[in-house]
């Protein structure tokens, strides 16, 4: 069981910088701030949670919604169905989203429900 003295990283690591070099104690680990991660990390805040860290490889969330910038990028989902259950958009401006829309929409709640500083 990890201590209630938690200590947490304020850096970002790069190649050059390692970024932590003490230990980081956390009950839950979220690997990646994608959907997926960004969903579980939502769940958990919303059950109370706050013992959990999302790590992520980039300086942002996002997934291969961040990664993916080619031309013509887009859901191959309608966009009504591709969204969180918690958290539905009703204003998607097409049926079939672009990669920019589907990425500021996770940034979106990610900010807005206090993931971010996880990050």
């Amino acid at each position: 069981m990890p201590s209630s003295n938690t200590k947490r990283a304020a850096r970002t690591a790069t190649a050059t910088d390692p970024g932590i070099t003490e230990p980081i104690t956390t009950k839950v680990l979220i690997i990646g701030s994608g959907f997926s991660g960004l969903g579980m990390a939502v769940q958990l805040r919303r059950r109370g949670y706050s013992d959990f860290i999302v790590l992520e490889k980039a300086d942002s969330v996002g997934g291969t919604w961040r990664d993916n910038t080619y031309p013509g990028c887009a859901c191959d989902v309608p966009s009504l169905m591709y969204s969180y259950s918690f958290e539905s958009r009703g204003s998607w401006s097409k049926v079939w989203s672009s990669q920019p829309e589907i990425e500021q929409y996770l940034k979106e709640i990610s900010d807005k429900r206090g993931v971010t500083q996880k990050v």
